[in-house]
């Protein structure tokens, strides 16, 4: 007999849901280096050295659906910056079967090999040379009254959250300053025409009008942004922790002191390389 569909939630809940493979962790992307929870040096080399298996993680549907939300407002937020011709980047080409580059400029109007006039942007990474910690930038924009591009870094929120944001998150702060710093140590010489001691954090609700304000048409906006002056001095611990586990990445360091004490530990007990961490 056949199974009923059952209700269109149920399709979508069991279209979406998923398990994603971690992203390989000897990348030492920035948005690991500063979890909260903390960083463990010692993971990604162990995770390399022993060759072991990336785990998968549960994805749920909600957080599936608020992933690709902030991934579509980003698009959006970089697409209103390019139709100002002031995003700057490289673009590729997103009609079918063409994806060709074009490097480190404005938005084309056309693409030099297909013409075809739609593109996808794509982020701009900086690795440090001295830490090996690497930043995704989510948009580089030429402004009008500033020699240099700058890095801005666009967060989607929540509606009601989005009211009671007064400054930027921390997690964000210290994040956009260590990507400041990336920028700043990076051997890409593309960068060097990037601001590397002051950034902007974009904040956009994701929902209603925002908040009040006098300063625009209508009353209201959906935008908050706040500028950010690197302080290599209050993410020091970060990049050390990353340049520790670069050395020995590369072996010529030694390995890193456990970020756990014992293997009961909880995080200890949910790691992938526990087993050979505490041979």
């Amino acid at each position: 007999m056949q199974q009923p569909l059952g209700s269109l939630r149920d399709l979508l809940h069991a279209h979406i849901s998923r398990k994603d493979e971690e992203r390989p962790p000897w990348n030492l992307h920035a948005s690991d280096i500063t979890k909260e929870d903390g960083f463990c040096g010692r993971y990604p080399v162990l995770m390399k050295m022993h060759q072991l298996p990336l785990p998968k993680k549960p994805v749920t549907t909600s957080m599936a659906v608020t992933w690709e939300w902030g991934r579509l407002v980003e698009a959006r937020v970089i697409n209103w910056f390019a139709e100002m011709g002031l995003a700057h980047g490289d673009w590729q080409c997103a009609h079918f079967g063409c994806g060709a580059t074009h490097t480190w400029r404005t938005k084309p109007t056309a693409c030099y090999t297909c013409n075809g006039k739609a593109f996808r942007y794509i982020e701009p990474r900086a690795k440090s040379e001295w830490s090996g910690a690497s930043s995704g930038l989510d948009m580089l924009v030429r402004m009008p009254n500033r020699p240099l591009l700058v890095f801005t870094e666009i967060k989607s929120i929540d509606a009601e959250k989005f009211k009671g944001v007064l400054a930027p998150l921390a997690e964000h702060r210290v994040r956009t300053m260590l990507s400041l710093r990336n920028i700043a140590e990076s051997d890409d010489p593309r960068m060097k025409e990037v601001d590397n001691q002051v950034a902007f954090t974009l904040y956009v609700s994701k929902g209603g009008y925002g908040t009040k304000t006098a300063m625009v048409e209508g009353g209201f906006t959906p935008f908050r942004e706040f500028q950010i002056t690197r302080n290599d001095l209050a993410i020091e611990h970060f990049a050390k922790n990353s340049r520790a586990a670069y050395l020995a990445l590369k072996g010529e360091g030694p390995m890193p002191d456990r970020l756990c004490t014992h293997h009961s530990d909880g995080k200890a007990q949910r790691c992938p390389a526990m087993g050979v961490c505490f041979k």
